[in-house]
């Protein structure tokens, strides 16, 4: 065997340079497997297409259209099917080749048998179908369906972006309406090669109102102001354009602007026709090409210098744009995306390769996380602190919810930081829970706020609910608890078209939900069991695919996975997330009703934390009464229980009409709360009109505003905006702006945040900020400020050990990482000056944000322990540790 090894050895050695590359292929094709490229390969064919050009329509192809002249001046639509035997009776004349309507006409009427005649005479008129929600089929009436020579199905099935790029062909083992056009075709006019697939990718061949495809408005042809050669042999298709009815399809050239579904079926005709639909090349050659790639590609880019690499790289990448945009023009598609990625992904694995063969793999690994950890938290230490303060300076509303989106972000950025940073201890299962004060409300509208925007796009209601006897502040871990909220409310969000996305806390009615945990104890802690509950209208879930939701990597049908995306791990690191919070994850689910997923944890009711009380700025609104105009029954809920706590009586009611009802019913009102979104009219006439019914012209309001909306920002009294979903601290906000005039005096600055801890300690300590980057020395020197301390600034370890020699300083604020020395070896030296100084209380600055390191600083002689991002509550909290100058000794 002594022969063999050595030779093994040495094929092993030339065949090291192929690994990187093998093992980035490999991702790629997984992920490609999964569907983690498809929407940006839609984006980038899309890009493609119109680098392409529009191509002319076929000449053949007319489209008649219900726009809003026709309806104008016929009607509402649906339109009487005299108008549509009238029609047909023209086409007739005319000699038009086919007649197809993307027009349902399931319920029989007075004029079906004319149409039918109409239909029969003229011996080319294909009708259209569908299937109903309950998968029943919704048919033309036997008398029209009789006399057609085809019909078929009107289906749109858009990406995830909206844009139509595939048409499904059969559905329940029936032809789409493009395909029995093209049916009806090859009976009456020529054959077509009619294709056996289940789905045809459609090659758009231009923007469908650019004047190459013949359109012409219904009205005009009823009228005979459109000359009958222009329709003579034609395929006319007929179908809803106007702006009054849903417009849903978009394409490439049209994904502002959508219009009527009816060019679908165009598009797939057209294809038919000039025989040039898209060929999409087989996926598994494919991915076997981009297998076998990588690792050619990775023992190219080894040994080359960075520039060459990158020169390679840039190259490469032009090179097979150019490729694909050729393949276009030639009706073939290429995958854009994947490619790319591999190209990055093997280049930059061959540099950080090339990185770890300078150091040892341990130390290597260690540095890179360390320094990644600073360099990311540092200008995140800005963004939040700065997005902190900007809170504390007079904001408008929307102002003030773009701060607060800033800083959501942000901490959602963290959050992944620190996913990174913990995964070599989650691969090791020695994952530990952080226990500390979670504000529940603040937890669950700041998760609320990341996928606002996303909801308010679709549209949907985004409400939440706290009962009041949830305990307000508990000792958990804030980051994971967000992690589960945000997962569950991201699909939510996601799987539901329309309706409602609730989220619902309360204590657990049970206490048999949970499962064991070891935390650490805290005195006179209250244990309780949370349940959390996040509901949805959408597509709901089958119930012999609930047991799979929670594996890794399964989602409830393939077809959920490539019509939403997503990888299915969300779920299942939710659910051990919960177990390892001491509860469990559940769901409920019914097909197209919608899920709820159930979650609960333990926790322990935070001892130290008091709960400020009624806020002394609205004492002017309690015994007063508050009507509530809201359809959504959870968001009134959760006004009702803020609203009574103080100490205002609520009425609802569901729309402006009921109001005025109780206006004259004799009932009066000292304020109005309206969701701008319950009535058709303009939302400020709603007001004035139940403001004329109660003689209150300046009656306070509270307009309840989606956030796509554009109202206007001026500073009235009488009026305040509040954006959804509905914040308590801007709901405080709004009642302080509106508020009937208090007896004791003028009003106060109603930018001033509720609910806070008191921002400065009992006294004023001399503090000494050690940190290397500026921006961080200004905020955390403005944060001190805040606090009411005083604060100057060094750069580094040797300049703080100057600073505490030549004057006293009460606290010391020391990074971990600074130039020429660190904090660590900073804080060692004045330790070792002993009682030749007045010792401060020092307290570190690090990015690194283990309990590992938390025990290192305290050994070196620290007194205490900060991470960043500095958070000024947080900041707040351990100066509170801070007692008398004599705490300060060693």
């Amino acid at each position: 065997m002594s022969w063999w090894f050595p030779n093994w050895s040495k094929v092993l050695r030339r065949c090291e340079p192929l690994l990187p590359g093998l093992l980035v292929s490999g991702i790629v094709v997984s992920l490609s497997s999964l569907g983690a490229f498809k929407h940006l390969e839609n984006l980038a064919a899309d890009s493609l297409t119109r680098l392409r050009g529009s191509q002319s329509w076929n000449e053949e192809l007319v489209v008649i259209g219900i726009d809003d002249p026709t309806l104008r001046k016929l009607g509402q639509f649906p339109l009487s099917r005299q108008y549509y035997t009238q029609l047909i009776q023209t086409l007739t004349e005319a000699g038009a080749k086919l007649v197809s309507f993307d027009i349902l006409m399931p319920e029989p009427g007075p004029d079906d048998q004319a149409l039918a005649q109409s239909i029969s005479d003229h011996g080319g008129v294909v009708l259209a179908t569908a299937n109903e929600s309950d998968n029943q089929p919704l048919q033309p009436t036997a008398q029209l369906r009789q006399n057609a020579i085809a019909i078929g199905h009107i289906h749109q099935e858009p990406d995830i972006d909206g844009i139509t790029r595939r048409h499904v062909l059969y559905i329940a083992n029936s032809r789409s309406l493009a395909l029995a056009t093209a049916y009806a075709y090859s009976l009456t006019v020529d054959i077509l090669d009619l294709p056996s697939e289940h789905q045809l990718d459609i090659n758009w061949p231009a923007p469908v109102q650019d004047g190459s495809l013949a359109y012409f408005s219904l009205v005009d042809v009823l009228d005979g102001k459109i000359p009958k050669n222009n329709l003579k042999d034609k395929i006319v298709f007929v179908g809803s354009t106007g702006t009054a009815i849903d417009q849903q399809l978009r394409t490439p050239f049209n994904s502002n602007d959508p219009v009527g579904g009816v060019y679908v079926h165009v598009a797939v005709m057209h294809n038919l026709l000039e025989d040039n639909r898209l060929q999409v090349l087989n996926q598994q050659w494919i991915l076997l090409a981009i297998l076998l790639a990588g690792p050619l590609l990775s023992w190219g880019l080894q040994g080359c210098s960075f520039l060459r690499q990158v020169a390679l790289w840039a190259l490469s990448v032009m090179l097979w744009l150019a490729l694909c945009l050729g393949a276009r023009y030639y009706n073939y598609v290429l995958p854009v995306v994947t490619p790319i990625v591999l190209l990055s992904l093997t280049e930059g694995l061959i540099i950080f390769t090339d990185r770890l063969r300078s150091s040892a793999m341990f130390q290597a690994r260690n540095e890179f996380l360390g320094t990644m950890s600073h360099e990311l938290r540092t200008p995140l230490n800005a963004i939040i602190g700065v997005s902190e303060m900007m809170q504390e300076t007079p904001l408008d509303p929307r102002q003030r919810e773009f701060s607060e989106t800033i800083q959501n972000s942000s901490q959602a950025l963290l959050a992944l930081i620190n996913d990174v940073l913990d995964f070599s201890k989650i691969e090791a299962g020695r994952l530990i829970l952080e226990e500390h004060p979670v504000n529940l409300r603040n937890a669950v509208e700041e998760s609320l706020d990341i996928v606002a925007t996303r909801a308010a796009n679709k549209p949907l209601d985004l409400v939440y609910m706290v009962h009041p006897k949830t305990p307000p502040v508990i000792i958990s871990d804030p980051i994971r608890l967000r992690q589960i909220l945000l997962n569950l409310l991201s699909n939510a969000v996601k799987f539901t078209a329309q309706g409602e996305v609730a989220l619902l806390v309360q204590l657990a009615p049970s206490d048999d939900l949970g499962v064991p945990v070891i935390r650490r104890a805290h005195p006179a802690a209250q244990s309780v069991l949370l349940l959390f509950a996040v509901r949805d209208t959408g597509i709901g879930i089958p119930a012999d695919r609930l047991s799979h939701i929670f594996e890794p990597f399964r989602q409830a049908s393939t077809s959920t996975t490539r019509k939403y995306g997503g990888t299915g791990l969300g779920l299942t690191i939710s659910q051990r997330l919960a177990e390892t919070m001491g509860g469990r994850l559940w769901v409920e689910s019914e097909v197209n009703k919608g899920s709820t997923f159930f979650f609960t944890i333990r926790a322990q009711v935070d001892p130290v934390t008091i709960q400020p009380e009624r806020p002394a700025t609205l004492v002017s609104w309690a015994k007063q009464r508050i009507l509530v105009i809201d359809k959504n029954i959870t968001r009134r809920t959760n006004l009702g229980w803020q609203l009574e706590a103080l100490d205002i009586e609520v009425i609802f009611c569901r729309s402006v009409a009921e109001a005025l009802l109780l206006v004259q019913q004799g009932q009066q009102f000292d304020g109005a709360i309206l969701d701008a979104a319950i009535t058709k009219l303009d939302s400020m006439s709603a007001v004035e009109s139940l403001r004329q019914a109660m003689d209150k012209p300046a009656m306070p309001l509270i307009l309840l505003a989606d956030i796509r909306e554009n109202f206007s920002q001026d500073e009235r009294s009488d009026m305040a905006i509040v954006w959804k979903p509905i914040k308590q601290a801007a709901l405080y906000r709004a009642l302080m702006h509106v508020r009937p005039e208090s007896p004791s005096g003028p009003k106060t600055d109603s930018s001033v945040e509720m609910g806070n801890d008191a921002e400065s300690s009992s006294m004023s300590l001399k503090v000494l900020i050690a940190d290397d980057n500026p921006v961080n020395q200004r905020v955390a020197q403005h944060m001190l400020q805040l606090l009411g301390h005083q604060a100057d600034t060094v750069a580094t370890g040797g300049a703080a050990i100057e600073a505490v020699e030549q004057r006293h300083y009460d606290v010391v604020l020391m990074d971990m990482r600074m130039p020429q020395m660190g904090g660590v070896e900073a804080t060692r030296r004045i330790r070792q000056m002993g009682a030749q100084i007045s010792q401060p209380w020092i307290i570190a600055m690090t990015a690194n944000a283990s309990s590992e390191d938390r025990d290192y600083c305290l050994k070196v002689g620290m007194n205490d322990y900060l991470s960043k991002p500095i958070r000024r509550d947080s900041l707040s909290r351990t100066f509170k540790n801070i007692k008398k100058p004599s705490d300060f000794l060693d």
